[in-house]
């Protein structure tokens, strides 16, 4: 009798900090995310300098209730 192992679905997120799309740390990043593609990973990422980030407000509202974080909090454009 085999036992087979279970299937285990594995998310990664990629965050790149460089303001070049296309310089060498996206290459990088590139080869990274193609290979945990073949590995079976559901990969997805994100160019930070592009995104307004903005510091936490410690208004504790994740503290609260994960569920219904203010907009504020978690504001990505």
């Amino acid at each position: 009798m085999s036992r087979e192992k279970p299937i285990i679905m594995k998310r990664v997120c990629v965050l790149c900090g460089s303001p070049r799309r296309e310089g060498n740390t996206n290459q990088l990043v590139r080869a990274f995310v193609n290979e945990t593609e073949t590995l079976g990973c559901e990969t997805e990422q994100f160019f930070l300098y592009d995104m307004e980030l903005r510091p936490c407000l410690a208004c504790r509202a994740c503290q609260k209730d994960w569920a219904a974080l203010k907009a504020s909090c978690v504001s990505i454009t």
